[in-house]
């Protein structure tokens, strides 16, 4: 994997934000997408060292995700709304660490009562530019059943890796 050839340089990295303007429940959110890595296995896969062939670990579906949640709302709106940007330009040159636990990062922003911003940053392996709407759609699907009381969608019943063996 060249992300261990050059761990320093922020390559094949898809940053995704969802801007999120309104009444918004953050803890809902934060439960929504961990219901996601929950139950999708290629979004809980990583690659630790081998001294042989790389090899591929699935973590436990129980293991918590770590959400950093950064508040901007004490900074007036046009200060806020600039930091924001930054903190999104920033995400995007950092590096994942693809040895490691969790396999992405998850970055929340609240530049307001009524605004927020949620940064997705996913290596490439784990998540193709096809597929990215599909996260969206299916975090979205999640907070809108946790929202109401229900239980968030099934898993698919089709992985990645089964879609992949095909």
């Amino acid at each position: 994997l060249f992300a261990t050839l050059a761990p320093d340089i922020p390559v094949y990295i898809n940053t995704l934000t969802f801007d999120f303007r309104g009444d918004l429940n953050e803890e809902i959110l934060r439960e929504a997408i961990a219901d996601v890595t929950r139950k999708n296995r290629i979004l809980r896969t990583y690659f630790p060292p081998a001294r042989q062939d790389p090899r591929q670990v699935v973590s436990r579906a129980e293991k918590e995700l770590r959400q950093e949640l950064i508040d901007l709302s004490q900074l007036e709106p046009e200060a806020a709304e600039a930091e924001a940007r930054r903190l999104i330009q920033a995400d995007a040159r950092e590096t994942l660490d693809l040895c490691q636990e969790p396999p992405f990062r998850v970055r929340r922003l609240r530049l307001s009562d009524t605004r927020r911003i949620l940064i997705l940053s996913i290596h490439h392996i784990l998540l193709d530019a096809k597929s990215e709407p599909l996260l969206g759609r299916r975090i979205a699907a999640g907070y809108r059943a946790l929202i109401q009381g229900a239980e968030p969608p099934p898993a698919d019943p089709v992985q990645y890796a089964d879609y992949a063996a095909w």
